[in-house]
């Protein structure tokens, strides 16, 4: 990892994550707003997803905690907007009528972890500390992917192919002799694309 990688993964260690609530009912709302401010998370909350999903940004941080059953945007229907956006936040759904093949969407949409109502006030803060930990690592990756689309966007065109086929394990002296390079050119090229 490079020096700018570290720094970019730094400091979103240090963004104070997003913890979002949505819930149609005032009293779940009012319930984890309170449980979650006390062991020290700014919470924000909302009575619908749509209310939610204008204030969001593509480069927030944190987790939702979303009822599944909502009159308007459905829990299972923000986490697929969710992804649409490509949003790094993760989601945890609570929900007092989970059935295994509402379990299996809600999972394989990327969901952090699927809570049935009743819960445990322990349950809900390990999940969300889960969920803030994946969201970060979420972001890293998305910061490291678009460095590395930066990086080979400002590459030639023959360094380009010399990468290429770097990638594909290929030791210099194959690469030249693919290109009709000199091992030496192979060399420095490689060496200049690196930087």
């Amino acid at each position: 990892m490079n020096l700018e990688a570290l720094a970019d993964s730094e400091q979103i260690l240090q963004r104070t994550p997003r913890v979002i609530v949505i819930d149609d009912d005032p009293a779940v709302v009012d319930v984890v707003e309170k449980l979650l401010t006390t062991y020290g998370y700014q919470v924000e909350c909302f009575h619908s997803a749509e209310k939610m999903l204008a204030t969001a940004g593509l480069d927030d941080i944190g987790c939702v905690i979303t009822d599944l059953q909502m009159p308007g945007m459905t829990g299972i229907a923000l986490q697929y907007r969710l992804k649409e956006l490509n949003s790094c936040l993760a989601v945890i759904v609570i929900t007092g009528h989970a059935d295994v093949p509402r379990a299996v969407e809600i999972m394989s949409l990327g969901a952090a972890m699927l809570l049935e109502k009743p819960f445990k006030n322990s349950e809900l803060l390990e999940e969300v500390k889960n969920a803030i930990e994946l969201s970060q690592q979420a972001m890293v990756k998305r910061q490291r992917i678009q460095a590395a689309v930066r990086r080979v966007s400002k590459l030639d065109e023959e360094e380009l192919q010399i990468m290429l086929c770097a990638a594909r394990g290929l030791p210099n002296k194959a690469i030249a002799s693919q290109l009709a390079l000199s091992p030496w050119t192979v060399d420095r090229r490689r060496q200049s694309a690196l930087l």
